[in-house]
């Protein structure tokens, strides 16, 4: 449970759940994504990733 809590404070989460569209700590919304992944790597955060599969991971 640490583990997971620990990745999610060092992940760049997506803004309103859509697809390229990152919302940073400091409040910025980034929709590029080589200006999110530039960002992300300067504060030594990973960006999280759409889900692209069509079915939910219980399926």
């Amino acid at each position: 449970m640490d583990k997971k809590a620990n990745l999610m404070k060092d992940t760049v989460m997506l803004y309103n759940s859509t697809p390229g569209v990152w919302l940073f700590p400091d409040g910025k919304i980034i929709t590029s994504y080589y200006e999110a992944q530039q960002k992300a790597d300067k504060l030594g955060m990973n960006l999280q990733m759409p889900n692209l599969r069509r079915f939910s991971d219980s399926h």
